[in-house]
């Protein structure tokens, strides 16, 4: 009789967690869904002649220029890790040990992660900081941690990224600022691009990067010879209607 009961509660055990895994699998999945839908919705549409070069760039939704890249160059993998998330391939989506030390101190910065940050591109909820909105974020995060691979993850984020000047993604912002391909920028170039991460408005290669800043973050890849863009007013206008 007890050896017949304790089999009971043993099955109903076994039945719960199939029953809790089957359920996380359907949020995940769903939550998943949801965020890679609006960033294929965000990818602008491109218009291109018979040799496939590109004539036209229509703005996305929210009025940005996005034209997506799967060919996220590795130096910019990692430097922007370097800079936004140096745990990335540890974490399962959130960074346990920043989000603690972000609620013991009211100033502390960089408590996100780059999937978390991801999330709020992709919810728009940059600057919705509720409890609600960080519950949220931490499941949709844990969701794509969970379907997604990390190089799937840094791409989407490489291409969703605002960079200033109505460009999202490193792929347009590379033609805007630069003229080129993501994967013909200089290490220079690309620290210009990765300093407007955390100020697009202030801080992008058609303004004075501040030199202090991109030698810190020289300094996080090993590489000290970087110094910052200066662009004349003309070039700025002459590459801006090129975009266009």
């Amino acid at each position: 009789m007890i050896i017949r009961l304790q089999n009971n509660r043993r099955i109903r055990l076994y039945l719960l967690l199939i029953i809790f895994i089957i359920i996380l699998a359907t949020i995940s999945t769903h939550a998943s869904n949801k965020l890679l839908t609006i960033y294929h919705q965000r990818q602008s549409l491109i218009i291109a002649d018979r040799y496939q070069k590109t004539i036209l760039v229509q703005p996305n939704p929210l009025g940005y220029f996005a034209e997506y890249t799967d060919a996220v160059p590795d130096r910019f993998r990692e430097f922007v890790l370097a800079q936004e998330d140096k745990y990335f391939y540890f974490h399962p989506g959130f960074n346990p040990i920043s989000i603690l030390r972000a609620a013991t101190k009211s100033k502390a910065r960089g408590s996100s992660t780059i999937t978390q940050q991801l999330v709020k591109l992709l919810l728009s909820q940059e600057n919705q900081r509720t409890i609600k909105n960080k519950i949220t974020e931490l499941v949709y995060a844990i969701s794509l941690e969970l379907n997604l691979s990390k190089k799937e993850i840094l791409t989407m984020y490489a291409n969703s990224l605002y960079l200033g000047n109505n460009t999202q993604g490193i792929a347009s912002a590379s033609q805007l600022y630069f003229s080129k391909d993501p994967n013909a920028l200089s290490d220079q170039e690309l620290v210009a691009l990765i300093t407007t991460i955390r100020n697009p408005v202030s801080q992008n290669p058609f303004r004075k990067i501040s030199k202090t800043y991109s030698l810190s973050l020289a300094k996080k890849v090993n590489d000290n010879a970087l110094q910052p863009l200066n662009l004349s007013s003309q070039t700025i206008e002459q590459r801006k209607q090129a975009f266009r």
